[in-house]
């Protein structure tokens, strides 16, 4: 069985539903916020979400989720949802700030067998992996939906999408991480 380790985060292949988990499961449930841009999400999360500087051609931030824990110790995340205008194409960029309470030490994921692999993002460790979910319609065909997920400093991040593959998401990622850097983080 593949397994990746991207920091505090070990992704491992598995036959299993997709399982993505931070920590133990919340007794309590998230409050759900969302708003139309970065800045008014980032005050809700108490830290503002990285962007990336570059995302493919007609794709513009949609909206941002902010999802906080009842339980403080617990970690919010925020999704950005990028869309086209003038289709359904999108993808999300999830991430979180790694807490020391909001966390275990060492967190594992299982993904269903996908071809998972190790990639890099800046010099980081990262893990790639792309899978098909059965149609939603009988004559439908499946869905592919294509992962990056890596850690920079206190955040994990997740690029998802079934419309752009893994290497336009690394496109991406690499993105975001040079726009931390240039603002000294």
């Amino acid at each position: 069985m593949t397994a990746v380790n991207i920091g505090r985060l070990t992704i491992s292949e598995g036959s299993s539903l997709p399982r993505w988990g931070y920590g133990s499961e919340p007794k309590d449930v998230q409050t759900r916020h969302v708003f139309s841009d970065a800045a008014s999400a980032a005050v809700e999360l108490g830290w503002s979400p990285s962007l990336p500087q570059e995302v493919p051609q007609g794709f513009a931030l949609a909206a941002v989720e902010a999802h906080l824990p009842q339980d403080q110790q617990r970690s919010s995340i925020a999704i950005l949802v990028y869309r086209r205008a003038e289709t359904a194409e999108s993808f999300q960029l999830e991430q979180s700030v790694l807490g020391q309470n909001a966390l275990s030490a060492h967190d594992q994921v299982e993904i269903p067998s996908s071809g998972l692999h190790a990639v890099s993002v800046r010099d980081r460790p990262g893990a790639a992996w792309t899978f098909k979910l059965p149609p939603a319609l009988l004559h439908s065909p499946p869905v592919e939906l294509a992962h990056v997920a890596w850690e920079e400093g206190d955040r994990r991040f997740r690029l998802t999408s079934a419309t752009l593959d893994e290497e336009a998401l690394l496109l991406v990622a690499e993105s975001i991480q040079q726009a931390a850097l240039s603002r000294g983080g």
